[in-house]
């Protein structure tokens, strides 16, 4: 069987020569036709049909002579190939011998011609028998030759079959393996890209976007006409930074929104980019109001960086080479992004040629990228607004990008963007779009009131003098338009006469700050105090001085739907009854407190649309975190502000809300409105709001009021835990019975939050505690060496590294739960922290040095009355001495009680006697002659033998040094 290489290379020959055949056949048939007329032509090729027979006979030969003799097949076509020849040369000789010669004379060719024609007669069937062989031998070889063709492809596909069926698919295998690694590859990269950018992203990134009002219908249109702005020109051809100016309240913002959205915008964008060249345009909104972010350079850096990468990812690797590197091995190592960064990465791409790929039809090309930045709200930002203008001008001085910028007109960016010779003035031309706006509302307020008659405004022209009016009063205010309008389509629903309407427009001040000052005064008595009431909670985030809040969600608006004289009581917090809701219960309060808004304080506050926030809301804590009550605008705000309303808001409002405790309360009440439609979302909501409390100043202070509300943290973490965590939440990790409890407990005992503490403890499976009741004495950790009833105990006791409560707060029935799980109170095992390498003393010990400072006729001395009795029924050594000597532990010790005794080593009854009155004292004596007797101790010892808790203590009595 022939090898694939000699069938390939046969079958290339062979594929060849049928184009020779092709050729005689045509030849063969053009001499049968001059035969036929009896004319003999020197057009014949024949010659060149003989040569190409010959050239037949010797690519057979040569295709396989280096390789192995011919097969009967390729004999046969060689064969037939040689005898072609040889006919197609007689044929030629012939019909040459008829052939008349042309150099001669006319006379003697005439008489030439007269002997040819004769011979050509003579000969004429001899030379249709040649010529027929001629054609049957080709015939025979075309044949031949398709024969050898179709069996030299068949035997190699048998070879290949036989011979390459394993090589052929370790080929694919290999194949396969280098486009998954490839792929994979792709893959993580995509990844990583996607990780990078994401990193960029915060909370309230596109929020004030959102907010924006949309553009009304066919306004705003003049922005792209050459005869009325330059800014279509400048967004073609234009450099540098174009500065939109307008008054507060006129517009910008949605000027902004509708620029960055237009298609005319991106059309004129790409034109000024350039054909091969794409075009990124990014967004960005400050806003005073809102987080730190969204009001600072490094909010608009993130923002700008964010939509730029998410467009180009690969501009990643070259503008960020660190932080690619660091998110090697599908890790993040980089940390946030720091502002020195962000300006550096930026730089970067202001002042290097960046490149991307764009889709050409299958393909993909590569192509360089240039940017446009639409960046509102200048004057929101938080900083100085001289260096955020110049900020501004040096970007656009790029090649690579422009930018396009909105603010008021103050002296700032007045002086800096005048100068620059691109600008607008916003107010000089939404004349037509107030005028439109007010008559498309008015059509509306009148369509949706037809069952009404408005006799006085059946004369168009009478609804045209009124637009007019609000049109020339509003001076290019467009917030101003809005709110006046709304109160005239009120007037509609009333059935309110032109003549109304006119003298409501005159009597409403032009300016906007006058203008909430009216609204503020025409509020009636109980709408005034609880509109005051919700205004100053929505300022309080922006001028606080503890920021425990970053914004008033609808949820702290809540209880007034129920109780208006919820925020009266001082102790609000701990009045409001706990409460658990769905996700659809808190849509439904969302929609409630959207309609108090909108009823007590449309003018000044309001809430997103709820199908906004739902969209955004993937959980009911982002719900209840992104409901947010907001101002209206930036200059609601800066109306509050001023004295005169703050002494009004005064007046409305109970003077607990200007204490430091307020805004702790308001954190607090949040935590009784419980979200519990996934398991483990009440715990999330609790750590996050909880977390605004525990700040790094929270252990150390001394401040009775910061110190109150620690308290009633701590007992509503316990209920949390108590009747919301599911057992397996990440914020509780030792519900789940891994030995993560301890340091989960410790963590909530050390930030005081001795409650939550126990109850997590508490909720531990006390077989748990009995089955792990021998400690690792390999281990490095002193974590692990305890056993787990002993490190409940030491939580419980108050006495654990780092934990601060008072014995008041000491829960007697869980102590006894945990002495009962097995825990030894006599095992010598707490280091003092003072004096590292001296003896070690127990937690009975401990406690009773604790007890010391306890003073008479308080709390603390009846609760570490029924600790210590506790201790004692279930083991406590009666018989411990203790020595008070300075600095012994780093618990608290009263130095009055040296003065009480004359010695140093106190013993148990001696520190008893301290916590009883005088006429109690036969209590303690028979208290300690039961727990000393020599059957109880027996008792005890019998109890934790049969526990395998510990070894038999040491009779000789514990001391300290």
């Amino acid at each position: 069987m022939a090898d694939p290489v000699s069938a390939l290379a046969a079958a290339g020959t062979v594929s060849g020569l049928m184009q020779i055949i092709d050729f005689s056949v045509k030849v063969l048939f053009n001499a049968a036709k001059l035969m036929q007329q009896d004319v003999p032509r020197e057009a014949i090729p024949l010659a060149q049909l003989g040569k190409q027979y010959a050239t037949i006979s010797q690519q057979i030969a040569d295709s396989t002579s280096m390789r192995r003799p011919l097969n009967p097949q390729e004999s046969n076509m060689h064969d037939l190939a040689e005898q072609c020849e040889t006919a197609s040369g007689e044929l030629l000789e012939m019909l040459n011998n008829l052939r008349i010669d042309g150099n001669c004379s006319k006379a003697k060719r005439a008489g030439k011609a007269t002997k040819v024609a004769a011979q050509a007669a003579w000969k004429k069937k001899d030379l249709e028998q040649k010529q027929q062989r001629v054609q049957h031998l080709n015939g025979l070889l075309g044949t031949a030759m398709l024969e050898t063709l179709r069996t030299t492809q068949l035997a190699f596909h048998e070879e290949l079959s036989e011979q390459s069926r394993e090589d052929t698919a370790a080929v694919l295998r290999a194949v396969k393996a280098a486009v998954d690694t490839v792929s994979n590859e792709a893959k993580r990269q995509q990844k990583k890209s996607a990780r990078i950018t994401r990193s960029l992203m915060f909370a309230d990134m596109v929020r004030r976007r959102d907010d924006i009002t949309t553009a009304y219908s066919a306004t705003y249109e003049w922005a792209f006409d050459p005869g009325l702005t330059d800014l279509g020109r400048w967004l073609e051809n234009g450099t540098g930074a174009f500065w939109i100016s307008g008054k507060a309240g006129s517009g910008k913002s949605t000027l902004m929104k509708f620029l960055y959205k237009h298609e005319k915008t991106r059309r004129l964008c790409q034109a000024w980019a350039g054909h091969d060249t794409h075009v990124i345009c990014a967004e960005s909104y400050f806003w005073f109001l809102g987080s730190t972010l969204q009001r600072s350079v490094q909010g608009l850096y993130q923002s700008m960086l964010y939509q730029i990468f998410k467009g180009c990812p690969e501009l990643l690797q070259e503008l960020c080479p660190e932080r690619w590197a660091a998110h090697d091995h599908d890790l993040d190592e980089s940390g946030p992004w720091s502002l020195a960064e962000l300006e550096d990465v930026l730089q970067a791409l202001a002042h290097s040629t960046c490149c991307t790929y764009v889709a050409d039809g299958e393909k993909r090309r590569r192509v360089p990228v240039r940017y446009v930045f639409f960046i509102d709200g200048l004057d929101e930002y938080d900083g100085n607004h001289r260096e955020l203008a110049t900020l501004i001008v040096g970007l656009g001085e790029s090649p690579h990008l422009k930018l396009c910028v909105s603010s008021r007109p103050w002296n700032d960016f007045t002086n800096v963007f005048e100068s620059q010779g691109r600008s607008l003035r916003l107010e000089d031309h939404t004349g037509s779009d107030i005028a439109d706006y007010i008559q498309g509302e008015i059509n509306k307020a009148k369509n949706a009131n037809r069952e009404r008659r408005f006799t006085s405004m059946k004369s168009a022209s009478e609804t045209r003098a009124l637009v007019v009016e609000v049109t020339e009063k509003a001076n290019g205010v467009f917030l101003w338009v809005f709110l006046v309008v709304r109160s005239l389509c009120d007037g509609f629903a009333n059935g309110d006469s032109i003549a109304i309407m006119r003298q409501r427009v005159k009597e409403l001040p032009h300016e906007l700050v006058d203008y909430f000052g009216v609204m503020l005064k025409r509020l009636s008595g109980t709408y005034k105090r609880l509109t005051a009431q919700a205004l100053f909670l929505a300022a309080l985030p922006h001028h606080s001085e503890v920021n425990l809040i970053e914004a008033v969600s609808f949820i702290d608006l809540w209880p007034l739907h129920e109780q208006p004289g919820y925020f009266e009581d001082k102790s609000f917090a701990t009045k409001y009854e706990f409460r658990q809701y769905t996700s659809n219960e808190l849509r439904e309060i969302l929609l409630q407190v959207t309609w108090m808004v909108r009823a007590w304080c449309r003018d000044f506050l309001h809430l997103p649309a709820a199908t906004s926030v739902y969209a955004e809301c993937n959980y009911d804590i982002d719900l209840m975190r992104g409901g947010k009550i907001e101002f209206l605008h930036r200059t609601v705000y800066d109306f509050l502000m001023t004295e005169d309303i703050q002494t009004l808001l005064r007046k409305h409002t109970p003077g607990h809300f200007y204490e430091p405790a307020f805004e702790r309360n308001i954190v607090l009440a949040r935590l009784t409105t419980v979200p519990v439609t996934i398991d483990g979302e009440a715990c999330r909501w609790y750590s996050v709001t909880a977390s605004k409390l525990l700040g790094t100043d929270s252990v150390t202070t001394t401040d009775a009021g910061h110190l109150d509300s620690l308290s009633q943290l701590d007992r509503l973490g316990a209920h949390y835990l108590q009747h919301c965590c599911p057992g397996t939440c990440a914020n509780h990790p030792g519900r789940s019975g891994s030995d993560q409890y301890y340091t989960a407990s410790l963590g909530l005992a050390n930030n005081r939050l001795y409650a939550s503490a126990t109850e997590l403890l508490r909720q531990q499976d006390v077989r748990f505690a009995r089955v792990c009741s021998y400690p690792d004495p390999k281990a490095e950790s002193s974590l692990a060496k305890l056993r787990p009833a002993d490190a409940m105990l030491d939580v419980a006791l108050g006495i654990a590294d780092g934990v601060d409560c008072p014995l008041s707060a000491l829960d007697v029935d869980f102590i006894r739960e945990v002495l009962e799980a097995g825990a030894n109170p006599d095992a010598s095992r707490l280091e003092d922290s003072n004096q590292p390498g001296k003896e070690q003393i127990s937690p009975w010990v401990a406690f009773l040095i604790r007890c010391t400072g306890v003073g008479k006729e308080d709390a603390d001395q009846r609760t570490a009355w029924e600790v210590a009795k506790t201790l004692l029924e279930l083991g406590a050594d009666p018989d411990v001495r203790v020595h008070l000597k300075p600095a012994t532990v780093s618990l608290p010790v009263d130095p009055s009680i040296h003065q009480r005794y004359s010695r140093a080593t106190l013993g148990v009854s001696d520190i008893l006697r301290t916590l009883r009155p005088v006429d109690e004292e036969t209590e303690v004596r028979a208290l300690l002659k039961k727990c000393g007797s020599i059957a109880w101790r027996a008792q005890v010892l019998a109890r934790r033998e049969q526990r395998d808790i510990t070894s038999p203590r040491d009779p000789k009595p514990h001391t300290t040094t």
